[in-house]
């Protein structure tokens, strides 16, 4: 299973620990700050992509981005998520 996070901030990289300890999978890690999600794939795991990369490839998406940022995030990738 391919499991993504598109926000790897607090929030999102808190999942995504959890994630890493408890279900076996490929973690795809997106962040509008790439050195977030690289110090979060040094720590766990996984693949620093981008969002769309995300929407494509992920079996299961998180949405871990400012409630200010969900509208521009989801916009970005409604195209790329399958239906």
């Amino acid at each position: 299973m391919k499991i993504g996070f598109i926000g790897t901030g607090n929030m999102g990289s808190a999942i995504a620990i959890g994630v890493s300890k408890n279900i076996k999978c490929e973690l795809y890690l997106s962040n509008r700050t790439t050195s977030k999600a690289e110090a979060l794939r040094n720590n766990i795991g996984g693949f620093v992509c981008d969002n769309k990369t995300v929407a494509k490839e992920c079996d299961l998406i998180y949405l871990c981005v400012e409630p200010q940022q969900a509208a521009g995030v989801l916009e970005e990738i409604k195209y790329d998520i399958e239906n």
